[in-house]
């Protein structure tokens, strides 16, 4: 090879040769700092999701226990609501009683006279 070149050809040659590896060396240490950073923002995305994820789950959290509060409420009110129909009908059936049985006297009474 050193036929073919000069010794200042060659002077040259292991010129760009340091170059061309100091300029590769430049680009592996971006490579790995472009790495690095993009690491750090899907871990800070991962974060950021799974504070999210919490977020929603506490906000469902709520709802079912408004809903099961809501639900409760309404049961107590649909049982109250049949205590007072039960109780109104037989309040009903006890005055259809009375009814009837003054109906009963007074039929007996309108023939007696």
């Amino acid at each position: 090879m050193s036929g073919k070149f000069t010794p200042d050809q060659m002077n040259a040659l292991g010129d760009i040769f340091m170059i061309m590896m100091a300029y590769q060396k430049m680009l592996n240490k971006e490579a790995r700092e472009d790495r690095r950073l993009a690491q750090e923002d899907a871990k800070l995305e991962t974060q950021a999701k799974n504070e999210k994820l919490n977020q929603d789950n506490q906000t469902i959290n709520q709802q079912k226990q408004e809903a099961r509060e809501k639900y409760d409420r309404s049961m107590q009110n649909a049982n109250t609501e049949l205590q007072i129909g039960i109780i109104s009908s037989a309040g009903a059936i006890d005055m259809h009683r009375v009814i009837v049985a003054i109906q009963t006297i007074q039929i007996p009474m309108q023939m007696e006279q």
